[in-house]
C-alpha cells in the first residue's frame, strides 16, 4: 500500500501574520509545517508500523524557500517529499490549489492520501474534499481512527449523536482531526537523516499545467478589500444589587438575543 500525505507550509509566526494591503494575500516567509498537518503526517507513520506501507510521501504546495520545512516530515520518518514550487502559483484558492494537488497525486497513484483537518490560517476544511471530488475518489472526513484492512479504510468519527464507522475501498482521501494522534518530535537524528532523502521539486511544466489555471486567473474567489477587524466598542457595565438581573435581561432584548 503507498500512502501520500499532502501537508501545507504555513507562515511561521502564528499570531502576527501579516496581508499585503496590495494583493489582499497573506505574506509567506519560509514558514513551517502546519501542526494540524502534522496529525496526518503522525497517522501516515502509525498506519506504517500497523499494515504493510511500500512508500509514504509527502506533497506539499509552497514556494521553494519553505523546502527545510518539508523536510521537517521527512526527519519524522517519511520516505520521500514531492514539492510543486512556481511562482506562478501565487494567489491560488483552494480551488486552483486543489487542481494542482490532484496533478501530483494522479502521479503518485497512492491507495491512500491523507489531510489533516484545515490549513492554520485558512480554517477551510474543504481541501481533501476538494482534491477527493478532482480525483472521483470517495472521501471520508473528520477521522478520529483509521483503520486499514483487506483494500478498505474504516474511519471512525465524532457526531452530535454520537461514533459512526464508515467504510471505503481504497484508493480514497482520509482527512483526520486533530485529536486523532499526539504527533512526534522530530528528532536530530531523523533531520541529519532527512537530508539525504528525496525531494523532489515540481514546476507547473513538469505536471502539464497552464498557468492560467492557477494563481490569481484560476482561482474562482477574489479578495475584494482587506482591512483590521472592526472595533468592538466600549464596554458597558451593569451596576446594582436588586435589579441586576432585569438590567441584564432588558440588555439581551435589545439586543433581540432573548426568543
Amino acid at each position: 500500500m503507498k500512502v501520500v500525505v499532502c501537508a501545507k507550509v504555513v507562515p511561521a509566526v502564528r499570531h502576527n501574520r501579516q496581508i499585503d494591503p496590495e494583493t489582499g494575500r497573506m505574506v509567506r516567509d519560509a514558514g513551517t509545517l502546519s501542526e494540524l498537518d502534522r496529525h496526518a503526517i503522525e497517522e501516515g507513520l502509525r498506519l506504517r508500523d500497523r499494515v504493510d506501507v511500500s512508500e509514504l510521501v509527502i506533497v506539499s504546495v509552497a514556494p521553494s524557500a519553505s523546502v527545510a520545512a518539508v523536510r521537517d516530515a521527512l526527519a519524522m520518518g517519511i520516505d520521500r517529499a514531492v514539492v510543486v514550487a512556481d511562482p506562478a502559483l501565487a494567489g491560488s484558492d483552494l480551488l486552483a490549489t486543489g487542481r494542482i494537488l490532484a496533478k501530483v497525486l494522479e502521479r503518485e497513484a497512492a491507495d491512500l492520501i491523507l489531510f489533516g483537518p484545515q490549513g492554520e490560517e485558512s480554517t477551510g476544511a474543504m481541501m481533501w474534499a476538494t482534491v477527493a471530488a478532482r480525483l472521483d475518489l470517495p472521501v471520508l472526513g473528520q477521522a478520529d481512527e483509521v483503520v486499514v484492512e483487506e483494500g478498505e479504510v474504516r474511519v471512525t468519527r465524532q457526531t452530535e449523536t454520537g461514533y459512526e464507522n464508515v467504510t471505503a475501498a481504497v484508493p480514497c482521501v482520509v482527512g483526520v482531526t486533530g485529536s486523532i494522534n499526539q504527533p512526534r518530535l522530530v528528532p536530530v537524528k531523523g533531520k541529519i537523516t532527512a537530508r539525504n532523502k528525496p525531494l523532489e521539486l515540481l514546476d507547473l511544466a513538469a505536471l502539464e499545467i497552464d498557468p492560467g489555471e492557477v494563481g490569481v486567473a484560476g482561482s474562482a474567489t477574489t479578495v475584494i478589500s482587506v482591512g483590521p477587524p472592526p472595533s468592538r466598542g466600549e464596554p458597558r457595565v451593569l451596576k446594582g444589587e436588586d435589579d441586576l438581573a432585569e438590567q441584564i435581561y432588558r440588555f439581551l432584548d435589545s439586543k433581540a438575543l432573548i426568543g
